[in-house]
């Protein structure tokens, strides 16, 4: 299902930006075609409460924040999206190099996005989901080691959070970056197999101390791959082209 927007979209919600930081990975100078080539190695992922590997991973998005941004004022400590979130981290061995906020609303279960503020709600912009009794996530502060950062870790590293937002029954993922990065995931969500819509008519909020920066709105879909799709498409249309009286036997 493509998410259309409600009326009430209509109105308001156009030309602001949100920080509400999806990605701070930089690859080469910022193109989407361009990474740099970081160490491939054999690196893991896991959902993690242990204290000493999430105040690494703390510290590793604060420092990446503050020097790929140039925010300095930014504090990459825990907050209340941290403890009512889940953090997926990265390890290479027993060390972490980075990680991922995972949150996420469900109709039994629901809850804020960290893209929900200053009045804008997932729900009255896409007021199918509600309908629809779908879940859905965002993926936030997501940071990596400089030297780990080659396409095929990404690659990896994107996989995982798919398949763990998909675990956790989510149908949708949300996700705010600027326009190059918006990119490089859709071709990353791509080559997995997966559908990735960049919303160039909507954005968001700014969280307060990420003013001035360009963020866009994006949708990852994930109830299943492109390919998934294709091949039911294929099959209802070879169905469709079977005589009925075939079918009627068949049954």
């Amino acid at each position: 299902m493509r998410l259309q927007l409600s009326r009430v979209s209509e109105l308001s919600f156009w030309i602001t930006a949100d920080p509400v930081l999806l990605c701070i990975l930089w690859w080469g100078g910022g193109s989407s075609d361009q990474y740099n080539e970081g160490v491939v190695v054999s690196i893991s992922f896991e959902f993690s409460k242990e204290p000493a590997l999430l105040e690494q991973y703390y510290n590793i998005r604060e420092e990446c924040f503050r020097r790929e941004l140039g925010i300095q004022s930014f504090d990459g400590g825990e907050n209340d999206f941290d403890r009512w979130g889940r953090i997926l981290i990265v390890r290479d061995g027993d060390r972490c190099i980075g990680g991922a906020r995972l949150s996420g609303s469900t109709p039994y279960s629901p809850g804020l996005l960290p893209l929900e503020n200053n009045g804008f709600m997932v729900l009255k912009v896409f007021s199918k989901l509600a309908l629809e009794g779908k879940s859905y996530c965002q993926w936030t502060r997501l940071a990596l080691l400089p030297e780990y950062r080659s396409m095929e870790n990404l690659q990896a590293l994107a996989l995982s959070m798919i398949q763990n937002a998909r675990a956790c029954g989510y149908s949708y993922a949300f996700s705010v970056a600027g326009s190059n990065r918006s990119r490089l995931y859709r071709k990353i969500y791509k080559v997995l197999d997966y559908d990735y819509e960049i919303r160039t008519d909507l954005s968001v909020p700014a969280e307060q101390g990420f003013m001035g920066l360009e963020h866009l709105l994006s949708i990852g879909y994930l109830e299943e791959p492109i390919s998934a799709k294709k091949s039911l498409e294929s099959l209802v249309a070879n169905i469709s082209s079977v005589p009925c009286d075939y079918l009627r036997k068949v049954a």
